[in-house]
């Protein structure tokens, strides 16, 4: 679905970009992905979903570095959407997958994540949000 179509649908909106806003969710990415690694031990459900969280932030940050912020319902799956113009396919399964199951472990069933399972998702994590700096940072330095 192009950028155009998003828009139209209501799904993303054109910004003009608040200086702060792509450091302030790279900040929040940072910080739920630390949260993600200690909250592992204890709490795996948790520790994924910070993990998926830190994903999402960073996201966003990409989404605003090109003047575009998430709107209307359904805002994660927007974030989704939107992220296909930019990475790789098998980084958009993951954090589609992330999505998906974040959801559940929000609003219907918990203790369902293994130490294993957050693992995981915390390394997918960092390889998503390293490449998502590595785009803005790209993006800034004025390289296409």
């Amino acid at each position: 679905m192009s950028l155009t179509r998003l828009e139209h649908e209501g799904r993303i909106k054109k910004i003009i970009l608040n200086p702060n806003f792509v450091a302030d969710q790279l900040t929040i990415s940072d910080r739920n992905f630390a949260s993600a690694k200690r909250n592992l031990d204890d709490d795996p459900d948790l520790a994924y979903v910070c993990s998926y969280t830190a994903m999402l932030a960073a996201g966003r940050a990409l989404m605003g570095i090109n003047g575009y912020i998430p709107d209307g319902h359904e805002q994660h799956y927007s974030v989704e959407l939107f992220l296909e113009h930019f990475l790789d396919r098998s980084l958009i399964t993951q954090f589609s997958v992330m999505r998906r199951k974040r959801h559940t472990l929000q609003y219907d069933q918990i203790g369902t994540v293994s130490p294993t399972d957050a693992i995981t998702a915390i390394t997918k994590a960092d390889t998503f949000i390293q490449t998502i700096k590595a785009k803005i940072a790209q993006r800034q330095s004025g390289a296409s």
